[in-house]
C-alpha cells in the first residue's frame, strides 16, 4: 500500500498507466519479501499474471518497478 501511495508522488511515474504502476508496486513488494524470507516468491506463473493485469511487457514492469 505504501509503495502504491508513494508512486503517486513520483514525477516519472505520473505518465504511466495506473495498472502498470500498481503491478510495479506489487513486484517491488514481492522482491522485498524475497529478501526478508530468503526464498524465491516470484515465479513464472506470477510474472504471467502481472503481465496480464498490467497489459504490458515484463521489461516495462521491471523498468517501472
Amino acid at each position: 500500500m505504501y509503495l502504491g501511495k508513494m508512486s503517486m508522488h513520483h514525477y516519472e511515474l505520473s505518465g504511466k498507466k495506473p495498472s502498470l504502476v500498481g503491478v510495479g508496486a506489487i513486484y517491488v513488494a514481492l522482491k522485498i519479501c524475497e529478501q526478508l524470507k530468503k526464498t524465491s516468491l516470484i515465479t513464472n506463473q506470477i510474472v504471467t499474471k502481472l503481465v496480464a493485469v498490467a497489459q504490458s511487457a515484463e521489461p516495462d514492469i521491471i523498468e517501472t518497478s
